[in-house]
């Protein structure tokens, strides 16, 4: 069995392993808000902490402050072994500014959400103006990556992530789109629907899951094929216009949905084809992190067929879609990436991870019309509640099992 720490791991004061330990710190604060909105749904929400305020902190947090972090540390500890040079301090900073600016604007979105609130003599949104200014460190990390890869000759690795910054830049023209429409006064459900999908999903669907890809392809010793160039290209093609899928259907036309479908079809055909030839070169924990990336692909084939897709949209399974992508095919990639990487100086064991999302995940398909109606009921909520603490605990048990591990190590020097 491949040995957990590869040949190319990092220090025991590796500051990149510092950076996506910290970045695991803010996924259990993110899933203490996701307690908190579920706690809501069973006892009901105050008047500080609305239902939004603390959705939009919970994903916020997640999305800027545990999955960017951690996946600009990931591939900057393994992008030396692909010909690029090792630019850590560069990255450090790019990577630690968007992560204190997540928190700083963490609590400033349970509070207010987007709404703007008095500062002086000006009504500023708050909340706004600090993920706006995180937006500023991809751009960083942007010209860090292909300054770090400029005139080297292209892996399979480097083509995914050229893939995923290059997605990482374009999304966000949602986020901007977002600002724009307050700043302006516009009121306008059709562009705030327009800004916030294509934002969400060419962030999550381009940049995390193709650079999550691109980590996983760093450790495969497997030539690049034409399928794999083909897939690239399809993958580049459509990932930009997933979103439309997601649109309310009263806003836009028909062709707008059948254009979506087509591009979640063309999606998952490139991943397919990218995936496809690795998959026998996988070791054990990639394997089962591949079974998540093969029902993503699986989930996106299904959107190219809209009776189906329509279908799914109206049983409520985008939600469970997104908490698929961004907690079990990003986050465990993220997770086993760290552990071969760093060995458990960042990770015990991704037993405990799994644990965690597979708690998460699972309490949620009684909410989804995937489970049948007349087996429903209030538990559901209750449900949901039960899997949040547990995947919450389930990760801060791990986190702190491994401070105290590293304290017992150091007061036994």
């Amino acid at each position: 069995m491949t040995s957990p720490i590869s040949s190319t791991s990092q220090t025991d004061k590796s500051p990149l392993r510092l950076l996506w330990m910290a970045s695991a710190w803010a996924f259990v604060v993110a899933a203490g808000a996701g307690v908190l909105f579920r706690w809501g749904m069973v006892g009901g929400f105050g008047e500080v902490l609305t239902a939004a305020h603390i959705r939009h902190g919970h994903s916020h947090l997640m999305l800027m402050g545990w999955a960017t972090p951690a996946l600009m540390a990931l591939m900057a500890a393994r992008w030396p072994g692909q010909g690029g040079r090792r630019i850590d301090r560069s990255v450090c900073l790019v990577g630690w500014t968007a992560w204190v600016l997540a928190f700083l604007s963490f609590p400033a979105f349970l509070i207010w959400g987007y709404q703007s609130v008095p500062v002086g003599s000006a009504d500023l949104p708050i909340a706004a103006i600090l993920s706006g200014l995180a937006i500023f460190s991809w751009y960083g990390f942007a010209a860090v990556y292909f300054g770090a890869h400029r005139g080297v000759k292209r892996t399979p690795a480097m083509r995914l992530w050229d893939l995923a910054v290059v997605a990482l830049v374009v999304s966000s023209a949602g986020a901007w789109g977002v600002a724009g429409l307050m700043m302006a006064g516009v009121d306008s459900a059709l562009w705030e629907s327009v800004t916030v999908h294509f934002f969400v999903d060419l962030f999550g669907g381009g940049w995390l899951v193709l650079g999550a890809l691109g980590v996983i392809r760093s450790y495969v010793k497997y030539g690049d094929s034409t399928n794999q160039q083909v897939g690239r290209w399809l993958v580049g093609a459509s990932v930009a216009f997933v979103f439309l899928i997601g649109l309310p259907r009263s806003y836009v036309d028909e062709s707008w949905f059948v254009l979506g479908s087509m591009a979640a079809g063309l999606l998952a055909a490139g991943l397919f084809l990218v995936i496809q030839p690795i998959w026998h070169h996988l070791d054990r924990w990639w394997w089962r992190v591949g079974l998540f990336f093969a029902a993503t692909v699986a989930m996106l084939a299904a959107l190219a067929i809209p009776p189906l897709a329509e279908w799914g949209l109206r049983a409520g399974l985008r939600l469970f879609y997104l908490h698929w992508v961004f907690a079990g095919v990003v986050t465990m990639a993220l997770v086993v990436g760290a552990y071969r990487q760093w060995g458990a100086q960042a990770v015990n064991t991704p037993w405990s991870w799994l644990a965690a999302v597979a708690a998460l995940l699972l309490t949620m398909l009684p909410m989804t019309g995937l489970w049948p109606a007349e087996l429903g009921g209030i538990w559901t909520v209750y449900c949901v509640l039960v899997g949040a603490v547990a995947a919450t605990v389930i990760v801060t048990a791990e986190l702190i099992g491994l401070l105290g591990a590293r304290f017992a190590e150091r007061s036994s020097r």
